[in-house]
């Protein structure tokens, strides 16, 4: 991207959101089986499998950066990575990066009968505002977006890539826990809420407590693959 003109070195990060979306158009289904978005459950249901199968998917090496101070990539270039993953798995959903609304831009707007907006987080914080400087990472801020209706959906939810704390960071109202995910780098292990959903979250690094997946999936309706003709398209 740097020999290209496409990177912007001083801030770690790609030159555009036009320049990713383009990126992103060019994602072809790469999954020999590809999953669909079903029809017949609930568009939240829906939305978590994204925010499942994408981490799933992730490769290590999209979840570290050697030209960073932390090691980790910064918040945009982990959730381009999961974009990614998640545009190559499924095929009947769109995902647009940096979507406009009146008042912000959310980070991913899903749809494909879900339309739902999505936040990315790096490290979020419950850190009070600091004067009249708002908290990049604070997740109540992120929250309140959604609930203020600056970001015009229905659906949404937060996801947070805790890559150095080992608590899990929640909003202050404990009535949206449900909308929040964390991926905790540490244990490689991915929860919404204080529940635990899979581990390993990334399925190439090693979990210290893996939980066998037939056990997580009880609760959870799992994305069918398309096999012979093509069903559920959005």
């Amino acid at each position: 991207l740097t020999r290209m003109g496409r990177w912007d070195s001083e801030k770690q990060d790609v030159l555009s959101a036009l320049l990713l979306n383009a990126c992103l158009n060019y994602v072809k289904f790469t999954d020999p089986t590809p999953m669909y978005l079903d029809q017949n459950c609930s568009q939240e249901q829906n939305l978590e499998n994204l925010i499942i199968e994408g981490l799933f998917a992730m490769e290590p090496h999209e979840l570290t950066c050697a030209t960073n101070a932390s090691g980790w990539p910064v918040e945009n270039a982990l959730s381009f990575n999961w974009a990614l993953r998640v545009k190559a798995r499924f095929i009947n959903m769109h995902l647009e990066f940096q979507k406009p609304f009146p008042r912000k831009l959310v980070d991913f707007y899903v749809n494909g009968n879900i339309d739902a907006g999505l936040e990315m987080l790096r490290n979020a914080t419950q850190t009070v505002k600091d004067g009249a400087r708002e908290q990049s990472q604070d997740i109540d801020e992120h929250l309140e977006r959604f609930l203020t209706r600056s970001y015009n959906v229905d659906r949404f939810a937060l996801l947070n890539f805790a890559m150095n704390a080992k608590a899990i960071v929640l909003p202050r109202d404990d009535a949206h826990h449900d909308k929040v995910y964390t991926y905790q780098h540490s244990t490689n292990s991915l929860y919404r809420g204080k529940t635990l959903i899979r581990a390993p979250a990334v399925a190439k690094l090693p979990c210290p407590a893996p939980i066998p997946i037939a056990k997580l999936e009880e609760d959870r309706v799992v994305p069918e693959r398309l096999t012979g003709r093509k069903r559920g398209l959005g």
